[in-house]
């Protein structure tokens, strides 16, 4: 039939991708289609639809056509990625640092941003909501700051399904390069001609390890000689009357805290044959590899290369020589009783200290009974033994003067007054020879050095027998 007045509507509905039909409509009607409510997409959203109408009107017993186009859009989540830099200097670690996010609807990439004196920053990337990210990669790093290299980061992409505040991580661990110290100890003083040992202690107080090899140079004063290195590490060439030594120092060394941060080696070497106050120079390249920038010596630049020293004074070795004084006779209190005094000094005339056992031998006349022997110290010396004085003692038996091993400094001069009473038998006056067993003669030695022995004597007065 006709097309009623006023209109008329009708619903239907229809599957995505197929199509269905309306049937009924009055023969003479214009038809205008609209779109009713559409089902939910979970992550999408829909567009706007597209209509096209049909054209008309309606022929009796014919047919109209019309379209409905529908978009769906992905709905898009910002994913924050943060970025982290530890053990920074307070400089911190500007820069750019990329990153691509792998997810299964694609790998999305970006870049986080961190300013000066900074160590964190965030950015954010459009990922479709509800995608799984397996992976979060960066692509590019910051130059690090001077002295420091970058460690392995860590890296952790968001969780689950792509959903409002999803948050990725990135943390990038700076570590400070390698950083050797060289310590340098030997003997404050040797001798001349004194063969010793210097040693030498590389430590690693970075926080990254050192390369296979650490080169040390070594300069010996003029006129020390190179005996050898621990390991034969090192070989030596000569440099202007002094030697120049380069040891290779097996490594790595490990980071401060790790199971090696420390090697140490000893160089033997030879004094000079004069003396005088020597000082060895040393230096390494503090990254741990190569030669040092600035070479060994009073010049060594320690703002580039970690410089080392030590120094030694070389003396002449001990010199001991003991003196002694012709006696002093003088008669006593009692008949035919003499007293024999004589003074004992020991010198060291030595570039070093020594020490020395003072004894005193008397070797008088067959004629004189020794009754005592006394001994006073002065300038130094130490009185050693038995206590004094001493009642009877033997002719021709040692008597110890001084301490045992008695110190005596380099240019000190030690006294010692020896004070021996006799009796005379026999009433005649024995004239002294130089020799023991006439007249007062005694003999003063020390052990401890090489020195000789020292005689003197004088003639025994005698005196007639009541």
């Amino acid at each position: 039939g006709a097309a009623p007045a006023g209109g008329f509507s009708t619903n239907g509905s229809v599957s995505a991708g197929s199509s269905a039909s309306v049937g009924n409509i009055p023969a003479g009607s214009s038809c205008t289609v609209t779109e009713g409510a559409k089902p939910p997409v979970t992550n999408y959203t829909w567009g706007v639809e597209q209509i096209t109408n049909p054209g008309g009107p309606m022929a009796a017993g014919g047919t109209l056509a019309a379209a409905i186009a529908n978009s769906l859009t992905r709905d898009q989540v910002s994913v924050t990625i943060n970025k982290t830099v530890t053990g920074a200097p307070a400089t911190g670690a500007p820069g750019n640092y990329g990153f691509s996010l792998v997810c299964d609807t694609g790998t999305y990439t970006g870049a986080v941003g961190i300013a000066a004196n900074g160590v964190s920053g965030s950015a954010t990337v459009q990922v479709p909501k509800g995608a799984t990210c397996s992976a979060l990669n960066e692509t590019g790093k910051a130059t690090p700051p001077a002295n420091y290299s970058w460690a392995a980061e860590s890296t952790t992409p968001p969780a689950g399904a792509i959903a409002t505040g999803a948050v990725g991580s990135i943390v990038n661990p700076l570590k400070t390069n390698a950083k050797v110290t060289l310590q340098k100890t030997g003997p404050r003083v040797v001798l001349t001609g004194e063969q010793f040992n210097y040693t030498l202690t590389l430590t690693n107080t970075g926080e990254l390890p050192t390369g296979p090899i650490l080169s040390v140079q070594d300069l010996l004063p003029e006129g020390m000689e190179f005996v050898s290195a621990q390991g034969d590490i090192c070989t030596g060439a000569a440099s202007d009357k002094q030697t120049l030594l380069t040891c290779a120092v097996p490594g790595p060394l490990t980071e401060a805290g790790g199971a090696t941060p420390s090697a140490t080696f000893t160089v033997t070497v030879k004094a000079p044959t004069t003396a005088g106050a020597l000082t060895n120079y040393a230096a390494t390249h503090p990254s741990g590899s190569g030669n040092p920038p600035s070479p060994p010596g009073a010049a060594c630049d320690a703002a580039t290369t970690s410089c080392a020293n030590w120094s030694t004074d070389v003396n002449t070795p001990a010199a001991l020589a003991v003196e002694k004084s012709a006696p002093v006779i003088n008669a006593a209190a009692g008949l035919n009783q003499y007293t024999a005094s004589y003074q004992l000094t020991v010198r060291n005339t030595g570039g070093s200290d020594g020490s020395y056992t003072l004894s005193d031998t008397p070797g008088f006349a067959g004629s004189a009974t020794l009754t005592s022997i006394n001994a006073q110290p002065a300038g130094g010396g130490v009185l050693g033994g038995s206590a004094f004085p001493r009642s009877n003692p033997a002719n021709g038996a040692e008597q110890q003067i001084g301490a045992s091993s008695l110190p005596i400094a380099a240019g000190v001069t030690h006294t010692y007054t020896v004070t021996i009473d006799y009796t005379m038998v026999g009433g005649t006056a024995l004239a002294c020879n130089g020799s023991a067993g006439n007249g007062a003669f005694n003999t003063a030695s020390i052990v401890g050095t090489t020195a000789a022995s020292a005689s003197a004597c004088g003639d025994l007065t005698g005196q007639a027998t009541a």
